[in-house]
């Protein structure tokens, strides 16, 4: 990837983010402590609602990763995907 492609995609992000006021967040279980993270992911959360609209199985954003929620925000991903941002 060239630094244009790194600007344009850092770009297209924020733009997506911002257009569904969304972030990307790290969550484990409640049982997790100083000896053990369990359930460990990466979530997309709507901001308002704090309802994860798009839930990974592990730390990576990558296919196939995803369980999209019922949520319609969860379209964000196929806006990703459609771009090549994770292939």
């Amino acid at each position: 990837m060239t630094d244009d492609d790194i600007k344009d995609l850092k770009k297209d992000l924020l733009q997506l983010f911002m257009k569904y006021n969304v972030s990307i967040g790290f969550t484990c279980a409640d049982c997790s402590d100083t000896y053990g993270l369990y359930d460990d992911h990466i979530v997309i959360q709507d901001n308002n609602s704090r309802e994860n609209v798009l839930e990974t199985d592990g730390w990576w954003l990558n296919m196939p990763f995803a369980i999209i929620s019922n949520n319609k925000k969860g379209v964000i991903i196929w806006q990703l995907i459609q771009k090549g941002y994770f292939f």
